[in-house]
């Protein structure tokens, strides 16, 4: 058997957790164990596998521990930080998720050319040691941001940046729905069959919009319109404007 055991600190347990749903079903399938352990300050995810199944689990980390670095590692760079006055702004969270997708391409380009690891990693360690240059682009990121803080005190300032950043963010999905009943559903649709992605609560308006700024889909639509769905106005109508063409608003 092959074995190899991903390291982070407790407090950050989350990464394990990422990698483990996305990973555990393959090394099931392929006649192996996985399995997350606490070890004082540390956390840790052991996997076995037959070795001649090494080659197709390494390439699974490949890609997950890319995913990892480039989205999980980076919101909570960015978010650590930036120091903006307003970060109690109700759009703060949609700017940071923004930020973190943002030139995820020479992100994930960086973290391609630096992965290399044996039988074990710990994350924090390799962030530090390993990908330096992402540190410094992030570093950089976070200072011309929090250098330019007074641009950002305003809720209509915040949205023409997200208006800019927003198409330059790479699509996830081909296309989502947006429906709103007792609550906010995003569906996908693939065939004939209907999948929830995610849901909120009516008065979950910024989350909405950070949740969709996540999943960043190429084409959204929307079930209903600003007039019949009372007290969606505003949201319906901000994501019209940050979106723009991508809506189609259906009847």
């Amino acid at each position: 058997m092959w074995e190899f055991c991903v390291q982070t600190d407790s407090k950050n347990v989350d990464y394990l957790e990422y990698i483990n749903t996305m990973i555990a079903h393959a090394v099931v399938k392929l006649g192996g164990v996985i399995t997350l352990l606490e070890r004082g300050v540390l956390s840790e995810l052991v996997l076995a596998v037959p070795k001649a199944e090494k080659p197709k689990i390494n390439g699974l980390l490949d890609v997950v521990l890319g995913s990892l670095f480039c989205e999980k590692f980076k919101y909570k760079f960015l978010k650590k930080h930036t120091t903006l006055m307003c970060k109690e702004s109700e759009y703060f969270e949609a700017f940071i998720k923004v930020l973190t997708y943002f030139d995820a391409e020479l992100d994930r380009k960086i973290v391609a050319r630096n992965l290399i690891y044996g039988d074990k990693i710990n994350l924090e360690s390799y962030f530090e040691f390993r990908l330096q240059s992402l540190k410094r682009k992030w570093t950089e990121l976070t200072k011309l941001t929090n250098e330019n803080a007074f641009l950002f005190l305003s809720s209509e300032t915040f949205i023409e940046l997200l208006k800019f950043l927003i198409p330059n963010i790479e699509p996830k999905f081909d296309c989502l729905t947006i429906s709103f009943s007792d609550r906010v559903y995003i569906t996908e649709y693939s065939g004939n069959k209907c999948s929830v992605v995610a849901d909120y609560a009516l008065s979950e308006e910024a989350t909405l919009l950070t949740g969709i700024i996540e999943l960043s889909p190429r084409q959204l639509n929307i079930e209903g319109s600003a007039e019949n769905c009372t007290g969606t106005t505003k949201i319906i109508n901000l994501l019209c404007e940050l979106f723009g063409e991508r809506v189609n608003l259906l009847s």
